[in-house]
């Protein structure tokens, strides 16, 4: 079917649309003397400043390759394309995001847009149409979801693996890459993503003129955190996909089988060496022994028991000095107090057996005493990255729109 040009208005990529400080986060008079006199201070006392510079650094090394690793991902000579050959690295980058926004252009009829933070960083995102029950084009003002990206996320992935998009009916698509991620410039810091976030928000309101009561909130993993502090400032309509409660306890569990992993690797090497390249007699021997006492299992130490403890206790140690550390250099966020705040509908989709994210640090572990407006996802074929099934999503929305 042709488009409607009548329907649906075309948006100039070239027109970048400049987004003001939002007041929540305007400094009071104040607030900015007392922030003019430390400023002052901290060049007078020269340590000061040393010591603000080492933490910002931190902070942002932290944002660039553990929060928003996706800043450098987009920025590698060659990348992988997990949608088409998950094995091959040979796809030139440039090339796979050139293609997946030629993609949603030409399949979705998309558009580029450009905004402009409050703060003059310059974000890289895309309208996509939808289509209404009768496969006419929506006007631009119609029914929006703003669509928060993860950790890896970029919107030209949706160009190569179209099936989320597919999923989405009745709806407007809204999504942009981060700060520092592909097309979008700076770098990504805590308050840059919020001002992110409440850059694309009055984009939709102001630019594509759509009513808050249009728009829903889709924050998918670490984009649940942008989404939810979005719709806790804001009434919006919220949906909460497969996220965390927090970056620390996220950080603590995840990197506490990390750990667990690398010293059972390290124990168990020897054993793992004779049986490569010892003498077959020794390798027998090596593989009796082990399956015997079972010294370990999928690479993790069994035995001894208090071996196997040890571990457990060093990992744990090591999982809690590194998430006070993303806490002490800026990164302690945590969606599940700004989900208290969110005033409007919401809702929650989890994945019992996400395999990224351990159910302890689950976002909907943290609320569920409160909340039952939620979805287990039981699909064993949905993934934590994978689209989910178009009538999970529809019955979610329906909710929301209700």
């Amino acid at each position: 079917m042709a488009i409607n040009s009548t329907r649906l208005e075309r948006l100039n990529s070239a027109d970048v649309f400049q987004a003001s400080y939002p007041k929540h986060m305007k400094k009071s008079m104040i607030s900015k003397i007392v922030t003019l006199v430390y400023e002052i201070f901290s060049v007078i006392v020269f340590p000061i400043a040393i010591c603000r510079y080492i933490h910002y650094k931190i902070h942002t090394f932290l944002g660039y390759y553990l929060m928003v690793p996706s800043q450098f991902l987009s920025k590698t000579v060659k990348t992988t394309n997990w949608f088409v050959d998950p094995i091959k690295k040979g796809v030139k980058q440039k090339k796979y995001l050139r293609r997946g926004r030629e993609k949603l252009i030409d399949t979705f009829k998309a558009e580029i847009v450009n905004i402009k933070t409050a703060d003059g960083a310059k974000l890289n995102g895309v309208f996509i149409p939808g289509k209404d029950p009768y496969g006419r084009d929506l006007k631009r003002d119609g029914p929006l979801i703003i669509h928060f990206l993860g950790q890896t996320g970029k919107y030209e992935d949706f160009g190569h693996y179209q099936k989320v998009l597919w999923s989405i009916k009745n709806h407007n698509v809204l999504v942009f890459n981060d700060r520092g991620v592909g097309k979008s410039s700076s770098i990504a810091t805590r308050k840059g993503l919020f001002l992110d976030a409440e850059a694309v928000l009055q984009y939709a309101k102001k630019r594509l003129n759509v009513p808050k009561e249009k728009i829903i909130l889709h924050g998918h993993s670490f984009g649940g955190i942008k989404s939810t502090y979005l719709a806790s400032k804001h009434r919006v309509k919220l949906l909460n996909d497969r996220s965390f409660s927090s970056v620390e306890k996220a950080c603590y569990y995840i990197t506490k089988e990390l750990f667990r992993d690398v010293f059972s690797t390290c124990l168990i090497m020897p054993f793992v060496l004779l049986e490569k390249v010892g003498p077959q007699k020794i390798v027998n021997r090596v593989k009796d022994f082990v399956t015997k006492h079972e010294i370990y299992f999928e690479k993790k130490i069994q035995n001894p028991i208090i071996l196997a403890k040890i571990i457990s206790a060093i990992s744990a140690v090591c999982a809690f000095i590194f998430a006070k550390t993303m806490v002490l250099f800026g990164w302690g966020l945590s969606p599940e107090k700004d989900w208290q705040k969110v005033k409007d509908k919401k809702f929650i989709l989890f994945l019992p057996n996400d395999e990224r994210i351990p159910y302890e640090a689950s976002f909907f572990k943290a609320v569920k005493k409160t909340e039952k407006q939620f979805i287990r996802i039981l699909d064993p074929n949905c993934l934590h990255w994978t689209a989910i099934s178009q009538d999970i999503f529809n019955e979610a929305l329906n909710a929301l729109e209700a």
